[in-house]
């Protein structure tokens, strides 16, 4: 199994996990520059990072890594609204302290256009997973820490915000939140 990823650090700490099998390497590399040296695989995984791959090579590299019957399974996690009592009440912070990011809905078109090499693939199989996860305040400040469009805040505003949000859980929610989650599988077999 080869495992890629671009952070050295996260790349070695899955090294680290797996030094006793030999049947994985670690690979510190964007999908887009890496060479795998003629190697087909049977399946590629990725798990809520596909679409950060350039839309111009995602499909055509993965199309080209597999073998015939090969299958590629994209993994993401969708942010569900089975409780709408915090998430409906953390707009009135998002809205004072960081507008910008305020939750707006409105005519947003999704791109059905076809992606380069999706045509090397049949029509995609989907599956949905749902899971849930307890977090206290922290916790959740910490995985709102992993956002880009949070860690892209200017210092202050991202600092403010923040202590908003913790403050919202801890006086209405006594440092306990319950964030509901889709993971969605879609598979493409290669024609």
């Amino acid at each position: 199994m080869d495992c890629l990823d671009i952070g050295s650090d996260l790349a070695a700490v899955a090294a680290a996990k797996f030094r006793e099998s030999n049947n994985i390497r670690i690979i510190v590399s964007p999908f887009e520059d890496w060479k795998p040296n003629g190697q087909l695989y049977d399946l590629i995984i990725a798990a809520t990072s596909f679409h950060w791959v350039d839309p111009a090579v995602a499909y055509v590299k993965s199309a080209a890594l597999l073998k015939p019957a090969g299958a590629l399974a994209v993994f993401s996690n969708k942010h569900v609204k089975n409780n709408e009592g915090f998430f409906a009440a953390v707009q009135d912070v998002y809205r004072e302290l960081s507008p910008s990011m305020t939750n707006t809905t409105g005519n947003v078109e999704e791109n059905l256009q076809a992606l380069p090499g999706e045509e090397h693939f049949e029509e995609p199989i989907f599956r949905s997973y749902p899971w849930s996860m307890e977090y206290s305040t922290s916790q959740y400040i910490d995985l709102l820490s992993t956002y880009s469009d949070h860690i892209n805040l200017p210092d202050a505003e991202r600092k403010a915000l923040f202590t908003g949000i913790a403050n919202l859980i801890n006086r209405e929610y006594g440092d306990c939140l319950l964030k509901h989650y889709e993971a969605v599988l879609t598979l493409r077999r290669k024609k």
